[in-house]
């Protein structure tokens, strides 16, 4: 059965917790917060669609990949990254994700250490999706102009990015210091508000589907809450309040949007 995150047992931080961090896993499924909530919104994107050759553009550890090949084994799927292990806390994610393919035996699968910005595909893809990418690309319209190209028409595009409006710490802000230092050190790229996202979209060609954001009430004291714990490395706590941190975003999404959080969108190409 296809569960997000249950290919997270072969990571060696998985590992190293013994028995424990893989049963949690195996019981659970993804250890990340702020990935679930991607995977909320990813879900919903793809109840919307049909596809049988995907990209997964900035794929990071393989988890949205292994998901849906393990869902829909009839489609193949490429996971594109740059592979940089300074990026990444796993070190080079190729390697991680083409072990896990290995050892799942996912064959529906293929990554490659490629950078976006020189995609150069035409009419490959019916699927495109980049969750929490672009902001790490500078001059990101160029991705979205290649994107474009690389789908089939009628193909559908989902991204997730952070926008430009700020959103409101239920906690001190020196919980959060060491996450900020390294968003203002990664997140190089263009970051947008919604309207300004959909026009973007729009004038390279795109038909908008949908759009909202993630924010909420519920969704940030979650977020918020965990980062918190982690943060201060009390893992076993974390571990401990996961499931009600998971279920209270489930609600909050499923309950609220107050415009305030990242950017979801899923747009299609014209025929």
């Amino acid at each position: 059965m296809a569960r997000f995150g249950k290919w997270e047992v072969y990571h060696k931080r998985i590992l190293a917790g013994g028995i424990a961090s893989t049963l949690y896993v195996k019981i659970l499924g993804c250890v990340s917060l702020t990935a679930y909530n991607f995977f909320y919104h990813f879900k919903r994107a793809v109840k919307h669609i049909k596809f049988s050759t995907v990209l997964d553009a900035g794929c990071g550890k393989g988890d949205f990949t292994f998901y849906l090949a393990e869902r829909f084994p009839q489609v193949h799927i490429e996971g594109w990254d740059l592979s940089d292990p300074n990026l990444h806390e796993l070190g080079d994610n190729i390697k991680v994700c083409n072990r896990i393919r290995e050892l799942s035996g996912l064959g529906n699968t293929e990554f490659h250490a490629k950078d976006l910005r020189l995609l150069d595909e035409k009419n490959k893809y019916d699927f495109i999706f980049s969750i929490h990418v672009l902001e790490h690309i500078e001059n990101n319209k160029i991705v979205l102009k290649n994107f474009y190209n690389a789908l089939k028409p009628n193909g559908h595009l989902h991204i997730q990015m952070p926008s430009n409006i700020e959103m409101k710490p239920f906690f001190p802000k020196y919980f959060f210091k060491e996450l900020s230092e390294w968003e203002e050190e990664e997140h190089i790229g263009e970051v947008y508000t919604l309207d300004e996202m959909k026009n973007i979209l729009e004038n390279i060609g795109f038909k908008i589907i949908y759009t909202r954001t993630d924010g909420g009430f519920l969704q940030a004291f979650a977020w918020q809450l965990g980062e918190i714990l982690i943060s201060s490395k009390i893992f076993v706590l974390y571990g401990l309040f996961l499931p009600i941190l998971k279920f209270l975003t489930y609600v909050g999404n499923l309950l609220t949007d107050d415009g305030k959080g990242s950017l979801v969108i899923l747009a299609q190409k014209a025929d």
